[in-house]
């Protein structure tokens, strides 16, 4: 028991204890499991959610290097992102380009204590483009510059790989907001000098292609 709690609570996973086996998903396929867990991470934020949501911050990279774009996400590709076409859904690239903000606002400071003291951002604006098909199992990365930060608005452009092929591109526009009066604010300070430090070190870096795109230009 002691060996097996460690493992499972290793990988994420809450124990509970009792007088006989209780099968809490029973007949449920190992999809629809881990589609319950992101769900609840998303969702419950005082009991498992909280719980799985602080295990994921728990294993998040260590920053790297913000001199060039950094590795925002590295992950496979799993089932239930995965469409009717047999390939990735479009609303997961925008789901896998949400993560990457979000792991390069935890290197910015902008974690659960900031959000609790009021401190968060939204999205405004969002432009996606799709160049290359995605499987099932497929390991993609996604490299994140920051275009313009410091100030209330923060402007990012991400990029999609399947090895060496890029496959999508995600360019986005945030506004950091105070939760209180739903307005744009000025970031907590070190929100502010972390993203207008990455900005200028990526400022000598060429313009992206297909930045600032409108839909229907041609490639």
């Amino acid at each position: 028991m002691t060996k097996a709690r460690s493992i499972l609570q290793s990988i994420g996973m809450r124990v509970l204890v009792a007088p006989d086996p209780v099968p809490l998903l029973t007949g449920l396929s190992p999809e629809t499991a881990v589609a319950v867990l992101r769900t609840l991470k998303a969702r419950n934020a005082d009991g498992i959610g909280a719980m799985l949501a602080a295990h994921e911050v728990a294993l998040a990279p260590a920053m790297p290097d913000m001199s060039a774009p950094p590795v925002t996400l590295d992950r496979q590709v799993p089932p239930d992102w995965v469409d009717y076409n047999g390939h990735m859904n479009e609303t997961h690239y925008l789901t896998a380009f949400s993560n990457a903000t979000d792991r390069l606002l935890l290197w910015a400071g902008m974690d659960a204590e900031c959000i609790a003291a009021g401190q968060s951002v939204f999205s405004v604006e969002t432009h996606l483009r799709h160049l290359g098909e995605v499987d099932i199992g497929d390991q993609i990365t996604v490299t994140t510059r920051v275009l313009d930060g410091g100030g209330k608005r923060l402007h990012l452009w991400h990029e999609m790989r399947r090895g060496a092929d890029m496959v999508a591109t995600g360019e986005q526009m945030l506004l950091h907001v105070n939760l209180e009066t739903r307005r744009p604010a000025a970031p907590p300070e070190r929100v502010g000098l972390f993203f207008a430090g990455v900005a200028a070190a990526h400022a000598a870096l060429p313009p992206p292609d297909g930045l600032g795109r409108a839909v229907g230009q041609p490639r």
